[in-house]
């Protein structure tokens, strides 16, 4: 599929709409589910004394918060943010925020209906009085667990997929030649080299400069990036970096 850059502002707006489209369709998911499971459990002489809007009108409104919900949060999904290009990082945030509020808010609403469906059979079996009315008593709970292992194990999988698919794209992106790198080093460079060995994938040799002006230099660890790439594109298979203010000097040779 073809990838397509997004503003933040943008992002904001289509995780947002996304979101509310979940947080329309998790109750309307729970809804069925109830009316199911009362229809499944209600006696039958009940179910023949009850008028049909009993059940006819949750399903309709379970439904219609499904199909609503669903509708939005497909479109957003097919049509823009399965697009998102994965690696940028505005888009990693937007969807940190996304993941985490799905999962986060499921389960907290998971735990609290968890608690209240063990209390309730707890309270039942301890008192001899398990049977019908406990399990009137638990269908709320019930349908949102249900609800709950719909829509948060997806988002779960689908956010683990993502960073394995991120992480296998870093990786090989961070693929590079070995060459044979020396790097002048001023006083107080250790943390910089660190990180450009970690951005290389190799190791790099490094000299102390004794110069008095060496001192006056500072390696800002946030060039090794560019200073990786600078090495990766020079045409020698030797190469030796010079520090000089403001920034670096990459000079290869055979």
């Amino acid at each position: 599929k073809q990838s397509e850059s997004f503003t933040n502002n943008r992002l904001a707006f289509l995780y947002s709409f996304s979101f509310i489209g979940i947080a329309v369709s998790a109750p309307g998911i729970a809804t069925l589910f109830y009316t199911v499971f009362s229809a499944v459990t209600e006696p039958s002489t009940a179910i023949l004394d009850s008028s049909p809007e009993s059940w006819q009108d949750p399903a309709a409104s379970g439904l219609t918060m499904l199909i609503l919900g669903g509708t939005i949060w497909g479109y957003l999904q097919i049509k823009y943010l399965s697009k998102a290009e994965m690696n940028e990082p505005n888009t990693l945030s937007m969807k940190r925020i996304y993941y985490t509020g799905i999962i986060g808010i499921g389960l907290l609403i998971a735990v609290a209906a968890l608690s209240t469906f063990i209390f309730v059979v707890l309270r039942d079996v301890l008192a001899a009085d398990f049977g019908y009315e406990t399990v009137r008593s638990i269908r709320i709970p019930v349908s949102i667990l249900l609800a709950f292992a719909v829509i948060v194990p997806y988002h779960w999988l689908l956010q683990r997929t993502e960073r394995q698919q991120i992480e296998t794209d870093s990786s090989t992106e961070t693929i590079r030649p070995q060459k044979s790198v020396t790097i002048l080093a001023p006083p107080n460079s250790s943390f910089f080299i660190a990180q450009l060995e970690d951005d290389l994938g190799y190791p790099v040799t490094s000299v102390n400069w004794a110069d008095s002006g060496a001192i006056d230099l500072e390696l800002d660890i946030e060039n090794t990036v560019s200073a990786a790439d600078a090495i990766s594109g020079s045409n020698g298979d030797n190469v030796i970096i010079i520090p000089e203010p403001g920034g670096l000097r990459v000079y290869s040779y055979d």
